[in-house]
């Protein structure tokens, strides 16, 4: 398994729909991936002087984004306008999709709020958790405030199980049931593979080195800032190192196998 660098400067990334990369940057500009360039390109600014700290993208494309202010807005895909839901503030969110969207409430005891529509949100019955992810089928993992455990949301009650009695967490991505990887305080990016035991990714980025005309690998090594992924394997990767943000994706071993194919034929032909 490996990586591949797809920019610099990235400090927030969110994976949703097929081919919905979004991101923030370090000048504070929210950026949305070309599926076909795979370039970055500037979104609208959110309005007024809002400055984005986090973005959020649903399996169906739904997009929302945190100001540093905590205030909450919802992008709208046909005018690409960003709309203020007025009255609310949290300190963080996490979309599944439309109709699973929650959030962590500024002020203790951090309740976590469901989003109902409408400008419309409901507090749940859990408490104390620092960081958030739910699935479009509804799963909804958080870390633990207290201990940075990793624990799952029971539906039927105020309770949770926690999946990582022994381990810590900082960050989580959660695409459904069955996916569910995240960030361990030691900087391990690690999935879950039942019964409360992980599986560690390994961090090797493969690149092309025109110079000796082949794929190389090379260890991915800073600080792991946030993971977010997909049903579909689509999954990416925020590292700072030496006060640089890269983002990184993760190669399926067929495109793997594709582009090293690839570039074997352009090295015959040239």
């Amino acid at each position: 398994m490996y990586w591949s660098a797809v920019g610099t400067g990235l400090t927030n990334i969110a994976v949703g729909a097929p081919d919905e990369v979004w991101g923030i940057n370090t000048a504070n500009k929210i950026v949305r991936k070309n599926p076909e360039t795979g370039t970055w390109v500037e979104e609208q600014n959110l309005p007024g002087s809002a400055i984005p700290a986090e973005i959020e993208c649903g399996a169906d494309g739904t997009v929302m984004c945190r100001s540093a202010e905590n205030e909450i807005f919802r992008y709208n895909g046909f005018n690409g306008n960003w709309v203020t839901l007025t009255g609310w503030k949290f300190q963080q969110i996490t979309i599944g999709d439309n109709g699973h969207v929650y959030a962590i409430g500024d002020s203790s005891p951090q309740a976590i709020w469901y989003y109902r529509g409408e400008l419309k949100c409901v507090q749940t019955q859990w408490r104390n958790m620092k960081v958030i992810s739910v699935s479009a089928d509804d799963t909804l993992i958080g870390i633990d405030s207290t201990s940075d455990h990793l624990c799952r949301m029971d539906d039927t009650s105020d309770d949770f199980t926690t999946l990582s009695p022994n381990t810590q967490f900082k960050d989580v991505s959660v695409a459904s049931a069955s996916h569910i990887m995240g960030i361990t305080n030691d900087d391990r990016l690690l999935v879950y593979i039942g019964e409360q035991t992980f599986q560690e990714i390994p961090l090797n980025e493969k690149y092309y080195d025109a110079a000796s005309t082949s794929w190389k690998t090379r260890k991915i090594v800073g600080d792991l800032h946030r993971v977010d992924h997909d049903q579909n394997g689509n999954c990416y990767l925020t590292v700072q190192h030496d006060n640089v943000y890269t983002s990184y994706r993760m190669i399926p071993l067929v495109t793997l196998m594709q582009s090293e194919r690839a570039a074997q034929q352009q090295a015959v032909q040239a």
